[in-house]
């Protein structure tokens, strides 16, 4: 095998690991996605969903729940 026969070999296998990766965290929020898609618009029941396991992504969501509940009082 010459070198760009394996530098391709070595892209295609980090570029797999990569697929696996983001299926797995895309597994993870399956139930997120499920329960904000059925709450529509109630805010009650996004506060029911449950919190992605990722810091900064529960961070994220947390701050467009509050963001949300504020707009609502104005409504």
């Amino acid at each position: 095998m010459n070198f760009w026969h394996g530098f391709v070999a070595l892209l295609s296998g980090l570029g797999l690991l990569a697929l696996l990766g983001l299926k797995r965290k895309c597994e993870k929020m399956k139930p997120l996605v499920e329960c904000h898609t059925t709450c529509g618009h109630d805010h009650a029941c996004h506060k029911q969903c449950p919190l992605p396991e990722c810091n900064k992504m529960r961070q994220e969501v947390e701050g467009t729940l509050q963001c949300h509940e504020k707009c609502a009082g104005d409504a």
